[in-house]
């Protein structure tokens, strides 16, 4: 199988998915409302997601990084929607459960995309699994975001059904999550920082043993 580290240090921009700011198409804002303040485009997404998390893809490589990228488009047009809902939707009462679905499918889409990373098990084993953890802690973030911004209510039904599968997935991975109120952005960076050395230290080459000592490193490639 090729190994390509580079290519999975992209796995690590899909912290930026849903919040990265992304211009909205150019249609009248009142057009726009109708179609997106009604949760319908929402929901079409989180249809895809449901059904990829219903009908897991093959094993192999190329099905697995097919399955991936394809998670991986819909993570983008949640983040261009998130930007749709807050432009044209008007009041924060009427954001605020778009807010909440946008998170909770995003989080949905990341977990599933951490399974595919540890199946694809690349560059190496130590990698993979740190890649894993750089993406559950985005879902934790994001699952985080509408809690802290709903409190002191009780956030979205969605978030309480989500939240299992993100921490089931974490303790499968030795993943310590913080509480929602201690989860941020920069502890979210830690941890992609560390998958990305993770990955870098995959592809160092291993040393030469040296003559006076019995222990060799060996680097996985």
């Amino acid at each position: 199988m090729t190994r390509t580290p580079a290519g999975f240090v992209a796995f690590l921009l899909i912290a930026a998915a849903i919040s990265a700011p992304r211009p909205a198409p150019a249609s009248p804002a009142a057009m726009v409302a109708v179609n997106r303040c009604n949760a319908q485009m929402i929901g079409t997404l989180e249809d895809q997601i449901r059904g990829y998390d219903a009908h897991p893809p093959r094993g192999d490589a190329g099905d697995l990084q097919k399955r991936f990228n394809d998670i991986n488009e819909i993570l983008a047009a949640l983040g261009q929607e998130r930007n749709i809902v807050d432009s044209v939707c008007s009041g924060d009462a009427a954001k605020a459960p778009l807010f909440a679905q946008l998170g909770t499918v995003a989080a949905w889409g990341l977990a599933l995309e951490s399974d595919i990373a540890l199946r694809l098990d690349q560059p190496c084993t130590p990698a993979a699994k740190a890649i894993g953890q750089a993406l559950i802690a985005q879902a934790w973030l994001d699952l985080a975001n509408v809690v802290n911004a709903s409190a002191p209510a009780t956030p979205a039904p969605d978030v309480a059904s989500m939240a299992p599968r993100v921490q089931t997935r974490a303790a499968s991975l030795s993943f310590t999550l913080p509480a929602y109120a201690d989860t941020s952005a920069y502890w979210r960076d830690q941890i992609a920082a560390q998958a990305k050395a993770a990955v870098q230290a995959c592809a160092t080459p291993a040393p030469s043993p040296s003559p006076t000592s019995g222990v060799l490193r060996i680097v996985r490639k």
